[in-house]
């Protein structure tokens, strides 16, 4: 069961790559203050898609249950020291993020500047998948 899972996953990501190669060339139109006009969807939306898809992550809960354990001290009351490794967590993910949306701001100064240069990065990417996707294939057939 468990490989066959891989092996649809391998596919799929082949797939996604092969899609990014082969697919239609999409066109940004930036406007003259350099921004780009992406979506009209509202604040409030996005962020409940955040939201879910978020809370629909097993990879925090797995984490808690983990990591938190080690942390706690059994001769004091749980509901203050999970409180406090929470809240901790919490601040690390948002700065995490935040410096993520500063690189990412960082970096689109440059590479939104010419089309091609998103051409060649979606090509480099799509290469990358689908090397990936060959990769896990090979290593699931080698250990049948």
């Amino acid at each position: 069961m468990f490989l066959t899972i891989q092996l649809v996953g391998a596919m799929y990501i082949f797939y996604l790559g092969f899609k990014m190669a082969f697919g239609k060339r999409k066109s940004f139109v930036l406007e003259s203050d350099n921004t780009l006009e992406v979506s009209t969807t509202s604040a409030g939306r996005l962020f409940k898609e955040g939201l879910l898809t978020s809370l629909s992550n097993p990879k925090p809960v797995l984490f808690f249950m983990a990591v938190f354990p080690q942390f706690i001290n059994t001769e004091q009351t749980y509901l203050s020291q999970f409180l406090i490794l929470a809240l901790a967590f919490c601040l690390l993910v948002l700065l995490i993020h935040f410096c993520y949306a500063e690189a990412f701001a960082l970096a689109s100064r440059y590479l939104w500047k010419a089309q091609d240069n998103l051409y060649l990065i979606t090509k480099i990417g799509s290469v990358t998948l689908m090397l990936i996707a060959i990769l896990l294939f090979v290593s699931v057939v080698l250990t049948v």
